[in-house]
């Protein structure tokens, strides 16, 4: 059975998917085109609610290797990876003093990043291990183990500069085209069709330097990385899975009750019953999200006025222009000239 076919926990930030949005575009490949151009823009919100769910991630990921034709996209993409794709994680770990500073942060805020596997570090002796912790019963996607590797090890080299330190790595899938590139990034023992996926290095390079560490910068996006943990864990994961799904609605234009309790498996009626359980209604939510979305728009893009209300699922202009008014006491125009000016 696919990985995609079952349901799988967790959700994903936007920045994290960007990455495979950038790798499609370094193969001449237009996301906005194969997604939509609001689809992209909602992907890669700086917003800490610009989240997708893991089944959502995981089609577009399968969707990326059917279009590229790369069995190994994962692999390739990873290659890419750069802090930018880990949102506040990326920076917090570019700051920290140490290699093993560094892991114990970004074990702290993975779930800024997904929250599809955690990351685990095992000491053995003098090796540490970094196996794929999997919550579900069937194998990573090839496309999947290959990603959450490669970006692990590539963000070392960010960090240390690995230099020819070698790295041992396991997969479960089968042997691909070129094993010889995988050897050749690894640097150490590369097995395919093992029994599990797990990354093992020196447990010297845990005492490593961090090249750009800098403990000011360092407090002040931690400060930063907690509040939005805050903002993860004050919502209950059914609102929040509402709130993604809504996001996700409003750029293709799917956002009502019916709409989101089909995705979700239930009833419209089912679906206002849970939402009165945590004393929420869902047209608050959606005025919530739109908020959110209108915000971000209005102070990090060049859209008209009447493509944001386009993408925020409005018919016509001025209904956003006096939802917006009611929701913050001033125009778009008037918050939009108004950041600018800070």
């Amino acid at each position: 059975m696919n990985v995609t076919d079952r349901k799988q926990p967790g959700t994903v930030a936007g920045h994290y998917v960007g990455l495979l949005l950038d790798y499609l575009r370094s193969c001449g490949h237009s996301p906005e085109a194969l997604f939509g151009a609001a689809r992209v823009a909602e992907i890669e919100s700086v917003e800490v609610s610009a989240r997708l769910t893991a089944q959502e991630y995981f089609a577009i990921l399968e969707r990326a290797v059917t279009i590229t034709g790369d069995p190994d996209l994962g692999f390739h993409a990873g290659l890419l990876i750069a802090p930018r794709h880990l949102g506040v994680v990326g920076y917090v770990v570019m700051c920290c003093a140490s290699f093993a500073e560094a892991l114990a942060q970004y074990e702290r805020y993975a779930r800024l990043v997904h929250g599809i596997a955690r990351p685990l570090l095992r000491r053995r002796g003098d090796r540490v291990e970094m196996p794929l912790d999997w919550p579900v019963e069937s194998m990573p996607s090839p496309a999947f183990a290959q990603l959450i590797m490669t970006t692990r090890v590539r963000m070392c080299d960010l960090l240390i500069g690995r230099g020819n330190v070698p790295v041992d790595v396991e997969f479960q899938f089968a042997t691909p085209r070129d094993p010889g590139a995988y050897q050749r990034f690894f640097g150490g023992k590369v097995t395919f069709g093992a029994t599990q996926t797990r990354l093992t290095f020196p447990a010297e390079c845990l005492d490593s330097p961090v090249i750009t560490a800098s403990a000011e910068v360092a407090h002040v996006i931690g400060v930063q990385a907690d509040a939005r943990m805050r903002e993860l864990a004050d919502e209950p994961e059914f609102v929040r899975d509402i709130k993604v799904l809504l996001t996700q609605g409003l750029a293709m234009g799917r956002f009502g009750a019916a709409d989101v309790a089909r995705r979700m498996g239930m009833s419209p009626r089912t679906l206002h019953r849970r939402l009165s359980e945590y004393a929420c209604v869902f047209r608050n939510l959606l005025d919530d999200v739109r908020r959110e979305r209108a915000e971000s728009y209005l102070a990090l893009s060049q859209h008209s006025l009447a493509e944001i209300a386009f993408m925020l699922g409005y018919t016509e202009q001025s209904a956003f222009q006096h939802a917006f008014k009611r929701w913050t006491g001033t125009t778009p125009l008037q918050y939009r000239v108004g950041f600018i000016s800070r």
